[in-house]
């Protein structure tokens, strides 16, 4: 870019063959000096070797309507123009002297003192300060439609610095309404800007904020940080609006993150991601039982074993109680069987009954006049009965018992010489 002269001329040189847009950055002129161009203020060339080109651009006092400022990156979104384009990204306002020719590497450029006041703010520097302003990359769609009285109707290009400004007719004074128009030349613009890393907020503005953002997001959403309409009244007294500025930021918005049942969308019409999606119901569980959700299966896991039943004896029965998780045990041992003072009860385990083991003491021989009576106190045979008297017998006579008729039986006869004896 070049800075002109006090004579207003200008020249570059070194093309090569090809399209080149030559076009004058007039803000200055503009708010400062209250010129307007009379013929366009750019102009579209084809280059050929060793053919100058001449292109004079005109400027002059106006008494027509103006209306205009400038489109730039707002990269705080304060819908205030209080950005700069950080050029060599050092954080600060970097003054760009022109050479000796009058040039400035327009990639370089972040201010040029044109009146030599040591400042780029106020109404008389507008215009010296790179102020993040860009036009679209379509440079043949207009982005700004205005309207106003009588039936006036303007389509604007902004230029590549983001100025724009019109003319309404002579004495054409009333309300004037400029909208923009968003489309995607100038939403491509805006996300170059973005990207580039290199708009901040003016240092006297605040902490320096870039554009820059984390390349994790996935998608991009450009908007106006302003109003989309600007109004404005123009009168004989009041002419000129330079006012109607139009702020853009761009935000590259993550991807939220999602369970494994969960999807995200974007909305284009409300810019924000919608989550949709519900995680499956937990299922019924037993009390002994834990339910843990598996995000990279997305199902339930459930984990938890019923405790082991506890061992029983056979007339026994172990229920398990799902409140109170632990199982119950019923049943009761049979009674146990009345028992003879020789028997023994043992409970068997496997048949589940009573078994009674033992045998009664054998009856104690007796004789034919006893008899034997079983005592289940003392648990033994009670003998009772006496041998009956023997006989009186005669002095030949014997008496044996007989076992058999359980009687005495005498025995011996009287001898003959027992017969003769002598009283």
């Amino acid at each position: 870019m070049m800075v002109t002269g006090a004579n207003g001329y200008y020249n570059f040189t070194g093309f090569i063959p090809g399209d080149y847009i030559i076009q004058v950055q007039d803000a200055n002129l503009n708010t400062a000096y209250d010129l307007y161009n009379v013929s366009p203020s750019l102009s579209f060339l084809f280059i050929n070797n060793c053919n100058y080109e001449v292109k004079d651009f005109s400027y002059n006092k106006t008494d027509l309507p103006v209306l205009g400022n400038l489109v730039w990156y707002d990269i705080n979104a304060n819908g205030i123009q209080d950005e700069w384009y950080d050029a060599n990204d050092d954080g600060v306002v970097t003054e760009n002297i022109p050479d000796s020719n009058g040039y400035v590497d327009y990639s370089t450029y972040e201010w040029i003192d044109f009146n030599g006041d040591g400042s780029y703010e106020g109404a008389n520097n507008e215009g010296e300060l790179n102020a993040a302003g860009f036009g679209s990359t379509t440079i043949t769609v207009p982005n700004i439609y205005v309207t106003g009285p009588n039936g006036f109707s303007k389509e604007i290009i902004i230029g590549i610095q983001g100025y724009w400004r019109t003319r309404a007719p002579l004495n054409a004074w009333g309300e004037y309404e400029a909208m923009f128009d968003f489309e995607p030349g100038i939403e491509a613009a805006a996300v170059l800007m973005r990207e580039s890393g290199l708009v901040k907020v003016l240092p006297s503005a605040g902490v320096l904020k870039s554009s820059n953002s984390s390349k994790l997001e996935s998608i991009e959403v450009c908007g106006l940080t302003t109003d989309g309409v600007k109004l404005a009244e123009l009168s004989a007294i009041e002419p000129v609006d330079n006012t109607l500025d139009f702020g853009i930021q761009c935000k590259l918005l993550v991807e939220p993150p999602t369970a494994c049942y969960e999807t995200a969308t974007f909305n284009d019409l409300t810019g924000v991601w919608e989550v949709t999606g519900t995680q499956p119901v937990e299922p019924p569980t037993a009390c002994y039982e834990t339910t843990t959700f598996n995000d990279i299966t997305c199902v339930w896991d459930v984990t938890g074993t019923q405790p082991l039943p506890p061992i029983t004896l056979c007339f026994e029965t172990a229920t398990f109680n799902n409140t109170t998780c632990l199982w119950e045990v019923t049943g009761t041992q049979p009674t146990a069987p009345a028992t003879a003072c020789y028997e023994t009860a043992t409970f068997n385990n496997t048949t589940c009954v009573w078994v009674v083991t033992g045998t009664q003491p054998v009856a104690p021989i007796i004789s034919c006049f006893e008899t034997a009576t079983f005592n289940d106190t003392t648990c033994v045979w009670d003998v009772t009965g006496t041998q009956p008297l023997a006989p009186v017998t005669a002095c030949y006579e014997t008496a044996a018992f007989n076992t058999v008729t359980c009687v005495w039986v005498v025995t011996g006869t009287l001898t003959s010489s027992t017969n003769n004896l002598m009283f």
